[in-house]
Formats: C-alpha cells, structure tokens, sequence
C-alpha cells in the first residue's frame, strides 16, 4: 500500500460542468480512491437537460459550480467528464465572488474544462488538468500515482516529450484541448496569453482540422504572445497521422520559441496531471524534451 494512503483523508465532490455522464460504474473507482485518501461525496447524480447533450440546464451548472467552490468542506472538485457544455455558462457565472485563491478547493478535468478553466486562470486560480473521475480507471497506473500524489502533496510530475524546434523558456501553463481554445478566442473568457507555455491536446479530429484550428490560432496572433508550445495527445486522427510532426513543424516552426510534443497529456491512457497556471520550465535543448514544474 502507498503512503499516500496514509496521509489525512480529502473530501472530493464530483462535478458535471458540461454532459451528463452514467455513473453508477463510479462504485470501483470510489473505493480505490477511498483506499488513497480521497473520500468522494456524490452530491449530485446524472441529469438530462433540455438539450441532452447538457447535464440539467446552464444556470444549474453555474449554481453547482459556485457552491462546491465556496465549500470549506471540501478539498477536491472532480469533473465527472467533458463533452460539451461548460462554455454556456461562462456568462452567467458571478465571477466576483472569487476573492482569496488559496481557500477553493483543487479542481480536476479535462478536455470541454478548458472553457471555465481558461477563465479561472485569470482569478489565479490553478486547476490540474488530468483523468476525470469517470476516465480515472482507465488511466494508467503511474499517471494515476502522479494525480494522487499531485492532489495529497502539490507536487506536480516531471514530464518528458519529443523536441520539435529546440530552445528553453519559463512561465505559467494554459491551455488544455484545442478545439476548446480555438472558440475562446475573442470572448472575455481567454486565458493570459502573455509568456505563457501553450498546452494543447486533442482527440478524433482529422488532420486538415488541426490544420485548421492551429492556423485560426496563429491567424489570432495569440501565439505570438507565448514562450513555449508543449504538445499532448493528439489521438484518433485517422488518414495522414505520420504527418502530424510535419504538420505542427511547418505550422509553428517560425514563431522562434521551443516546441515539444508527444507529451503524456489528453485523451489517452497516459493522462499525466499538469498544473494550469503554475510556473513550469520547457527545456527541449536535447531530443528528449523536459516539462519541470516550478516551485
């Protein structure tokens, strides 16, 4: 047994910010984090919306979101999955109520997250992208220790990739899936671009796409705000995938900061826990590319 399990118990409360998701399968999941010192309070089950492809209606959401925020009770708010849906409620949050950063509690997902976490970056907040509940049994063993570890200590992994264009920087990360990111562009709800390391991942989306959408972002000008691209999983994306490091190299090689890819980040079993807005150092001099956290 871990001595993580050993450490003062945590209360977590499951979230839905976007789909409704089954979770009566959650039993196994609930146990194994039970026996690591995570006590997970189901305050609210699966509910279908108007639409149902939306957990209950908007203003739910955000109501949710508000209280498991102000709760002193708890430790830990965990995503129960993505989907679509967390951006309806972006402008109907009261965003003003977040005040003293160090008393929210940690907050974890991924994926249709990035719309509210983009926005919680800019309140200093720091959520951890990684494994929603309902993907955290199928994660792998060791991403699983890193988010355990990462929620009982704050110490985030050492990550390593593949160097795409070499060189060094510093700053906070943002970021998440790409898709996400590209439809945030021009709202109030963009993460603070400026000396940012980029953090973009994505799932089922065909080459020519992430063409696409990495061209609208350079198109924005927002990348040339950044210090640094660290590149997850970009999975399932069918015809031409050996040509994706072309791709990103072609596209992104004259922005003159370093970029690395085929980190252990997104949609895979290797969903490495990443700190959103915390300080991390890029060093992708070498082949083998480094994400470090910093203190």
């Amino acid at each position: 047994m871990s001595n993580l399990s050993r450490i003062h118990e945590k209360k977590a409360a499951i979230f839905f910010p976007s789909s409704p998701s089954d979770i009566k399968d959650l039993d196994s999941t609930i146990k194994i984090l039970k026996d690591r010192g995570i006590c997970v309070d189901i305050i609210v089950n699966n509910k279908i919306g108007t639409f149902p492809y939306l957990w209950g209606e908007d203003k739910e959401r955000a109501d949710i979101f508000k209280r498991l925020l102000c709760d002193r009770n708890i430790q830990i708010i965990w995503c129960v999955r993505g989907g679509y849906g967390s951006s309806r409620w972006l402008d109907i949050f009261d965003w003003n109520i977040i005040k003293d950063v160090s008393t929210y509690p940690q907050i974890v997902g991924f994926s249709d997250c990035t719309f509210f976490f983009s926005k919680l970056l800019s309140y200093g907040l720091t959520p951890i992208h990684g494994p929603l509940i309902t993907t955290f049994s199928n994660t792998s063993n060791r991403a699983q220790e890193a988010l355990l570890k990462l929620l009982h200590t704050g110490k985030a992994p050492l990550l390593q990739g593949e160097s795409l264009i070499k060189g060094r920087s510093i700053g906070p990360i943002i970021g998440g899936n790409l898709t996400c990111l590209c439809h945030l562009l021009a709202t109030p709800h963009e993460p603070p671009w400026n000396g940012a390391i980029l953090l973009i991942e994505d799932h089922h989306e065909a080459l020519y796409r992430i063409d696409r959408m990495i061209t609208h972002l350079l198109s924005s000008k927002r990348l040339n705000k950044l210090s640094g691209i660290v590149i997850g999983h970009i999975s399932e994306i069918g015809m031409y995938e050996e040509l994706l490091p072309k791709l990103l190299e072609e596209r992104l090689g004259h922005l003159s900061i370093p970029i690395a890819f085929n980190f252990p980040i997104g949609h895979h079993k290797d969903n490495f826990p990443v700190v959103l807005g915390k300080k991390y150092e890029l060093d992708a001099t070498e082949d083998i590319a480094i994400l470090k956290p910093l203190s």
